[in-house]
């Protein structure tokens, strides 16, 4: 065997030394640089230096909690958080995202619970509204009003504290009714005008037949030219909300949405409104309490075609002709979606309606005809 000459014995041992001491001072870096001693509450721990309170926190599984929120009757609300952890670090007031250094005193403590804030509000509050008879057109057979009452509840879980009545409900009584004894009708069209209702209306001219549109406010802007054809032509014209929007809001919001709609009508027929359509034909108090004020005439219908549904022509002229009936207001839609089955059964429906011995007019013309 060859012996280790003394130079590489030398180099060798001048190695491990360099070692050696590489490891030493790692470790010492690592016991007095990268860990630091703290105290958590009054627990003495070893925390990598610099790292976040929340980073260390987690990794103990030690992070504090929010407190619950409570509502006003003292029950915890589900999913929502009370007051936050308070975190002291060597006695003053700090937070999560702390960076820990060496020798700190830290305590974590939970969220309190809290309760929720009370909040007083002036609410609208519907009457019912009792229908009698059947038709199109409504009348009041007993005014009612909706109420008006201040009101306290928990902000986040709705819970009433308190109530007082401002204005006491009242409710409505509405008659509905429409002609029985003349062989006229009425076709009318929601929720246009659209790209649709050109040829609806090129279909009622070729046919000498009279119609109504119930109009919505932000489909005028797009085509007021197609309102000035309607009011030229002499077709009643109606307000069908400005977006389409279920007359059960509140006061100034179905204000809103009609009265927009008003100014559109005026701006691109150039005549004043007197009709309303409610979507789907809903209602409440507020929103009558506020039609019949504004002294609008209000139209549903007899017939419904179902056409948004976009069924064959073959059917939606079978559901005009099996409900055919004296003074019947017919509903149609020429906006809204595609429409071309609409207008597809358009001509079948007046020939036949023509040929079972009726006249067609308009909402006006119509309501002058009402017993």
């Amino acid at each position: 065997m060859k012996k280790i000459s003394a130079l590489k014995f030398r180099t060798y041992a001048s190695y491990s030394i360099v070692l050696v001491l590489l490891i030493l001072a790692e470790v010492t870096f690592y016991q007095f640089y990268y860990f630091v001693p703290i105290t958590l509450n009054g627990a003495k721990l070893n925390a990598k230096k610099g790292q976040s309170l929340e980073g260390f926190l987690g990794q103990k599984n030690r992070l504090p909690k929010y407190g619950n929120l409570l509502d006003v009757e003292g029950r915890v609300i589900p999913g929502k958080k009370g007051n936050l952890p308070v975190i002291k670090v060597n006695g003053k007031i700090s937070n999560l995202s702390h960076a820990i250094e060496s020798d700190e005193e830290i305590v974590s403590e939970e969220g309190t619970d809290k309760s929720e804030k009370v909040v007083e509000k002036i609410e609208e509050v519907q009457s019912k509204i009792v229908y009698k008879g059947k038709g199109a057109f409504i009348y009041v057979i007993r005014k009612g009003r909706p109420g008006i009452r201040m009101i306290k509840r928990g902000q986040v879980s709705g819970k009433v504290v308190y109530g007082k009545w401002l204005v006491t409900p009242l409710d409505y009584t509405i008659g509905q009714t429409n002609i029985r004894y003349r062989k006229v009708v009425a076709l009318t069209f929601d929720d246009g005008p659209s790209k649709y209702t050109s040829l609806i209306m090129k279909i009622l001219k070729d046919n000498k037949v009279k119609a109504s549109f119930f109009v919505l406010g932000q489909n005028i802007r797009k085509r007021p030219a197609l309102l000035k054809q309607m009011a030229r032509r002499h077709y009643t014209i109606g307000n069908h909300t400005f977006s389409h929007v279920l007359l059960k809001n509140s006061s100034a919001k179905i204000k809103q949405e009609l009265k927009a709609t008003d100014e559109e009508i005026l701006k691109a027929a150039g005549k004043n409104n007197e009709w309303i359509r409610p979507p789907e034909g809903v209602l409440n108090s507020s929103a009558i309490n506020f039609i019949l004020k504004e002294g609008y005439k209000i139209s549903l219908w007899n017939i419904d075609t179902v056409d948004w549904r976009r069924p064959s022509p073959k059917k939606i002229k079978e559901r005009v002709l099996s409900q055919l009936k004296p003074g019947q207001v017919i509903l149609m839609h020429d906006g809204g979606g595609n429409r071309m089955n609409t207008a597809a059964a358009l001509p079948e429906i007046i020939k036949n309606v023509k040929q079972a011995g009726y006249r067609f007019v308009t909402l006006d013309e119509l309501y002058r005809l009402v017993e």
